[in-house]
């Protein structure tokens, strides 16, 4: 099992940390100092100075620890929009924390404001596609030349039906290739 399913499995309760190997305990050590950093908004590029700072490792392991964190922290599905809620909305409670220590009401309030806005409760559902920005496939129809004009005249509307029984009739009329009469220029001509 990697160590961030493990880790997966300690914060799911499926697993004590006390259980935990020697290098899964550091491992949980950096991937829960990468998302205190995440939490507190710091950049991506000083969470890895960090990483590599105070954990001795090379630019690509504080990568992957960063991108792990990101990983552990959330669905597997949508990494980066979860992530980037989660840390919205935990610096949101953050700053809620700080105002109601300063008895700052109206710091209170906006910071309520943005743990709204971070987990999409100000709008029915936040995962819903703009179907205004959604464009149409267009489906160009081509409908055989032995289907009679007057069908498409049937206010704008083709039975498909119809339109495949006549492409499998122009199909039987096509001999096979190899087989005597296969002229294909012949086919064409039909």
């Amino acid at each position: 099992m990697r160590d961030q399913d493990v880790i997966i499995e300690m914060l799911n309760g499926k697993i004590r940390q006390s259980e935990l190997s020697k290098h899964q305990r550091e491992y949980w050590e950096r991937v829960s100092s990468t998302y205190d950093m995440l939490i507190e908004g710091q950049t991506g590029k000083r969470i890895l100075g960090t990483l590599q700072h105070q954990f001795g490792l090379s630019r690509t392991q504080a990568w992957r620890t960063l991108r792990e964190a990101e990983f552990i922290f959330s669905k597997m599905d949508k990494v980066d929009k979860l992530v980037h809620r989660h840390i919205a909305a935990e610096m949101a409670k953050k700053a809620f924390e700080v105002a109601a220590c300063r008895n700052d009401a109206k710091a209170m309030v906006a910071a309520t404001n943005a743990l709204i806005k971070a987990h999409g409760l100000e709008t029915e559902d936040p995962d819903t596609p703009d179907w205004t920005k959604v464009n149409p496939h267009l489906i160009v129809i081509m409908p055989p030349h032995t289907m009679p004009a007057g069908n498409l005249q049937q206010g704008g509307l083709i039975d498909l039906n119809e339109v495949e029984e006549a492409i499998y009739e122009d199909l039987e009329r096509i001999p096979a290739a190899g087989t005597e009469g296969s002229d294909p220029t012949a086919a064409q001509a039909e």
